[in-house]
């Protein structure tokens, strides 16, 4: 009998190889999401500590010029912080597309790994049909040749 040959294997190892392609875009993706969050903790941290000490200046005392330049800061930091928000919940967006786009990918090379192992059950059916008919013709002219 002959060796199994699937016909769409090429096209499986390009589905795979898509995959895999998609699979590492949605990984980039979240490591940048991650180094967003990053920046962003970050300046909320600048943030809190800016405030606490503007705070602490106003009650200590401080000039006008001094707490008009520490607003600024804040507000500088408060901008940093939308902006921040703003690119994350982009960053989601273009995540969750990502995503659709490797299930889709993964729906496919699973539809092509099914119909292979289809293809294979086959062939081992067929192939056991043909060791029955040979077996069987083996034996019947055994028998033959035997009498």
């Amino acid at each position: 009998m002959k060796k199994f040959k699937f016909n769409l294997e090429s096209v499986l190892r390009y589905r795979e190889h898509v995959e895999d392609n998609e699979k590492k875009i949605l990984t980039a993706m979240h490591h940048e999401l991650n180094r967003l969050t990053v920046e962003l903790n970050k300046f909320k941290e600048d943030y809190k500590n800016e405030k606490e000490d503007f705070e602490n200046k106003t009650r200590a005392g401080m000039t006008i010029q001094k707490a008009v330049e520490q607003k600024i800061i804040i507000k500088s930091i408060e901008n940093e912080i939308e902006t921040k928000m703003t690119e994350i919940a982009a960053q989601n967006k273009k995540i969750q597309k990502q995503t659709q786009v490797v299930i889709a990918a993964t729906r496919e090379r699973k539809i092509l790994n099914k119909l292979r192992e289809r293809k294979y059950k086959s062939y081992v059916a067929e192939s056991e049909k043909e060791n029955e008919k040979f077996v069987e013709e083996f034996v019947a002219y055994s028998s033959a040749v035997g009498k």
